[in-house]
């Protein structure tokens, strides 16, 4: 549970807000400052997030960035080497893509866990930078907007993205 909130920005074309965690790690105290950033027209959110350890950068600290199936069986697919980990189902009758793209430099590995109810978990293991910060980009493509209506189209959509805006922090 986040401790503190800031809005950033709030305008028509773009928000942005910040939250603050704290909580023990191995009897140090860990921080995050976590930047979401809405841009009108993208289908992917960024996030900024920013760890301390005792008031220090947590550099090359390990976090999971994570996507859920929604419906039972849907399987993940991932592309460690382009940073890409993305889901395709079909939930009441219209395709729905959620997808998770972070610098492949920051990945440590992508990896699929089932929970007892069938549903599917993806996790991406990614390393902060030197100063205990790192990116990633997530969202959804859904059938019924009427633009991303192929598990294809969201894999291009997925592609361009990641060309045009995964950058180091």
């Amino acid at each position: 549970t986040f401790i503190a909130h800031r809005i950033i920005e709030n305008t028509a074309e773009r928000v942005s807000f910040e939250l603050d965690y704290a909580s023990d790690f191995n009897g140090k105290v860990l921080r995050e400052t976590k930047r979401v950033t809405l841009i009108m027209g993208q289908r992917l959110f960024q996030s900024d997030s920013r760890f301390t350890l005792d008031g220090k950068p947590a550099a090359k600290l390990e976090v999971a960035i994570g996507l859920t199936a929604q419906v039972a069986g849907s399987e993940p697919v991932f592309s460690p080497k382009t940073g890409t980990m993305k889901i395709w189902e079909k939930l009441d009758g219209y395709g729905l893509g959620t997808a998770v793209i972070i610098d492949p430099a920051r990945v440590v590995k992508m990896m699929s866990h089932t929970d007892s109810s069938a549903h599917s978990q993806a996790l991406c293991l990614a390393r902060t930078d030197a100063n205990g910060a790192i990116r990633w980009f997530s969202g959804f493509g859904w059938e019924g907007q009427g633009d991303i209506t192929t598990s294809e189209k969201w894999d291009a959509y997925l592609q361009k993205f990641a060309a045009k805006f995964v950058k180091a922090p």
